[in-house]
């Protein structure tokens, strides 16, 4: 593979994928920072609604950031792909436009001497299905509870396990991840930390 020079509309897109990746670190940053409490909502329930509902958002841009890698091909099927919210219908399409659309968790195994060799990770990353499993947990603390339904109390030791367990899975999915746009021959490198403390990423073409 070697790294292509970017037309305009390469540059831009990947520019705006990195702004989600970023914007994913930042309510990441939200989620520590009321658990620790270095910012509160007064009330723990409070702060664990806040928590899962920057969690869901961290999930929907996972499932959106590929719309534009694919941003042509999925304008051809979707009738208002700007008001496109819900993440399964999103999938659908995004599937239907390109079955690799989901980033490709990756290793890079750094040899002397060698080109860089990039293997795609099996386990240990969050998968199509549990992210969408995540996300409908998380719409379960956006909503009050019915007052007619008998409740069992908030475990929030158990919560934040699931939390850490969530977001240990999209860590290990992003960390360095591949995008492969539906043309055949390019393809974007995205890794969460350049060293400056920011996502970064190249697009390359495939030899």
């Amino acid at each position: 593979m070697t790294h292509i020079s970017s037309t305009n509309n390469i540059d831009n897109t990947l520019t705006k994928y990195i702004q989600l990746m970023s914007e994913i670190r930042k309510r990441e940053e939200v989620i520590i920072a009321l658990h620790d409490g270095t910012i509160n909502a007064r009330y723990l329930i409070v702060n664990y609604e806040v928590i899962f509902f920057q969690l869901r958002k961290i999930l929907e841009i996972i499932i959106k950031a590929p719309m534009l890698i694919n941003e042509n091909d999925y304008r051809d099927i979707s009738n208002s792909p700007e008001n496109d919210w819900r993440i399964r219908d999103i999938i659908k399409k995004l599937e239907k436009v390109n079955p690799n659309f989901y980033p490709q968790s990756i290793e890079i195994i750094k040899t002397q001497n060698q080109p860089d060799e990039f293997i795609n990770r099996k386990i240990g990353h969050l998968t199509v299905d549990e992210l969408c499993k995540a996300y409908d947990y998380c719409n379960g603390y956006l909503h009050s509870h019915n007052p007619l339904k008998i409740e069992s109390e908030v475990n929030f030791n158990i919560e934040w396990n699931w939390i850490v367990e969530i977001i240990d899975k999209i860590h290990m999915l992003l960390d360095k991840h591949l995008c492969h746009p539906t043309f055949k021959g390019n393809f974007y490198f995205i890794t969460m930390e350049t060293g400056n403390g920011h996502p970064g990423g190249n697009v390359f073409a495939k030899l």
